[in-house]
């Protein structure tokens, strides 16, 4: 997955599976994966949905549904704010074998977000789950 995140450095991943940040263009990257117990099944854009509850004030700017690792997978970005800044979010969900995959973009609106969100679609593009 980090293989398209060449510039950015790992970062803390908090509750995540693995996290990245470019401290150039304040973005942040995460990736989350559950399974098994913590497996969640619904509709992919619920899915998503859920990743962005905490954004006020939110606008969908785009979505898509895709192929992704041989699965069906709901990629969306939308703008708001989180604690009172402007920000905008990219989001993709796939589920495969009783998991679901989250990779999550954070970055401030506009060129900022256009220039991690090149990088996020690259690493997205290339990711696959053990098998696949």
């Amino acid at each position: 997955f980090n293989g398209a995140l060449v510039a950015w450095v790992d970062a803390r991943p908090g509750g995540a599976d693995m996290a990245w940040y470019i401290e150039s263009l304040r973005a942040t990257v995460y990736g989350d994966s559950n399974c098994a117990d913590r497996f969640e099944d619904g509709p992919l854009r619920d899915l998503a949905k859920h990743l962005t509850v905490g954004i006020a004030d939110e606008e969908l700017v785009f979505e898509e549904t895709h192929s992704l690792a041989g699965r069906e997978a709901y990629t969306a970005r939308r703008r708001g704010q989180l604690d009172g800044v402007e920000v905008e979010v990219g989001v993709t969900v796939l589920k495969k074998d009783h998991c679901v995959y989250d990779m999550v973009l954070i970055a401030p609106p506009g060129e900022p977000f256009e220039a991690a969100w090149r990088d996020f679609r690259g690493a997205v593009s290339d990711f696959q789950t053990k098998g696949s």
